[in-house]
């Protein structure tokens, strides 16, 4: 048998973040200006690897992940009208990796998501803003973490692949139904598939793409039809990717932009620079502009001009990186935009009533996770800097890593706020994280996944 070669980009991330102890500076405050980014008052728990989802009222709902030491089951909200963090009810159980969705009724569902121990959970719950409160619900036929879950037309929520115990990659599928909480198994996907991305079409259909398989990145396209309950073959993506974007145009486009994918030709794990554009109408794939600064793990945001602003990431040689950059679909061009305060990469996005980018948390350099959260507001109209040539060199291969047992170890977790003492209270989570933990949180396909493969 071979050896077992890591997805050696991410693999790099956790060793930088775990040792380099090396710190990117938050910005000075200043006043917010059109393409700027101004930090917001903190967190009440610093956190990476959670979900943020806006409520029905425009407040955000904060749920979940890490903090480096424990694995979180604490909520909160933003209100924009205060600018201010509160918490919120607590979950039954404390998870990273899992996702949220508002339903129609306005309650969140909670699905799946990582524990301690490696565990893999198919405990559900429901979050009901007008209590405050979660309550479990029915569970999913399958464990699964770094899935996907996304409202359909119907009401519905159609939940697919992810990671599921034993390190098994899923292509099973269920639905959730808001009307009796449960969920009922739908037809498989093709290919089984972690760190996908699931994107909602005009016409109500869903989108998969990328992730990772048994021995390789998935290009491979799927369109999953709710009226007919199955998943057709959409093309083949030019490039393999997974912990990408697919974000849905205004001009009938998917743009599948940066993640990772291995390189046959060093290969090796780098970031990439690749975009392309995924026609809804043709169902044809088309290669765009490769000025993308390399990124994966980061976010996409439409802004209300129809441009995508894109944000942190993993970028070359694992650093995790503060820059941004707009992409154009009208010249189907990149430009430069301000950077954040602070590197991030696993953090989240999300557009508020009033067309402003709320940035929340993250891992960042020196394994350092997030208070902090800043607010993007869009440029009403931004000079087109020059573009700066990035030249992205492959990490050397790295051999067969078996983890070991190690100390714990207490990270450093937050760019501003002081690590809190010991004796975190069990609502927060559960046990604290050691190395190698650590380790798992930020390369789930890597130092764990015995079972993958990747070919030489």
């Amino acid at each position: 048998m071979k050896n077992f070669s890591l997805p050696l980009l991410t693999l790099a991330l956790a060793m930088t973040a775990i040792a380099s102890g090396l710190m990117t500076s938050p910005g000075a405050a200043h006043a917010q200006a059109p393409g700027e980014f101004k930090r917001t008052p903190s967190m009440v728990s610093g956190r990476s690897f959670h979900t943020a989802t806006i409520l029905a009222d425009g407040r955000v709902l904060l749920v979940g992940g890490t903090d480096g030491n424990f694995v979180l089951r604490s909520a909160e909200i933003y209100d924009p009208a205060t600018g201010d963090f509160t918490p919120t009810g607590e979950m039954g159980r404390s998870r990273f990796s899992h996702r949220a969705t508002l339903l129609p009724d306005g309650r969140v569902l909670v699905t799946g998501g990582q524990g301690d121990g490696d565990r893999f959970f198919n405990q559900s719950e429901i979050y009901d803003p007008s209590t405050g409160e979660f309550t479990i619900t029915a569970p999913t036929s399958s464990a699964r973490a770094y899935h996907t879950s996304t409202l359909l037309n119907n009401g519905k929520v159609l939940i697919t692949g992810g990671l599921s115990n034993r390190f098994e990659i899923l292509s099973s599928a269920e639905l959730f139904d808001p009307v009796t909480d449960t969920f009922s198994d739908t037809s498989p996907m093709a290919f089984s598939r972690t760190h996908h991305a699931a994107t909602t079409l005009p016409d109500g259909k869903v989108l998969i793409s990328g992730g990772f398989t048994e021995g390789r990145t998935v290009s491979e396209l799927e369109i999953y039809e709710s009226t007919d309950s199955v998943f057709t073959p959409a093309g083949v993506g030019i490039y393999g990717r997974g912990a990408h974007t697919a974000t849905l145009l205004s001009n009938g486009t998917v743009l599948l932009a940066g993640g990772i994918d291995r390189d046959n030709d060093a290969k090796d794990e780098i970031p990439l620079t690749s975009v392309e554009s995924y026609d809804i109408a043709t169902g044809l794939v088309n290669r765009l502009d490769d000025r993308m600064l390399p990124r994966s793990w980061h976010t996409a945001t439409v802004l209300s001009d129809g441009s995508v602003l894109f944000v942190g990431g993993a970028g070359a040689e694992a650093r995790i990186v503060a820059t941004s950059q707009i992409f154009d679909p009208g010249t189907e061009e990149f430009r430069l935009a301000a950077a954040t305060s602070v590197a991030r990469s696993s953090h989240t996005a999300n557009t508020l009533e009033d067309g402003t980018i709320l940035i929340t948390g993250g891992l960042s350099n020196g394994a350092r996770f997030l208070f902090s959260a800043e607010i993007f507001t869009p440029p009403e109209s931004v000079e087109v800097p020059a573009f700066v040539e990035v030249v992205v060199e492959p990490t050397q291969a790295i051999p067969e890593v078996i983890p070991t047992p190690a100390p714990v170890i207490t990270p450093a977790i937050s760019d501003d706020v002081p690590s809190p003492s010991g004796g975190a209270c069990s609502a927060t989570g559960g046990r604290g994280v050691d190395a190698a933990h650590i380790a798992l949180m930020l390369v789930p396909l890597g130092l764990v996944m015995r079972r993958l493969r990747w070919n030489r």
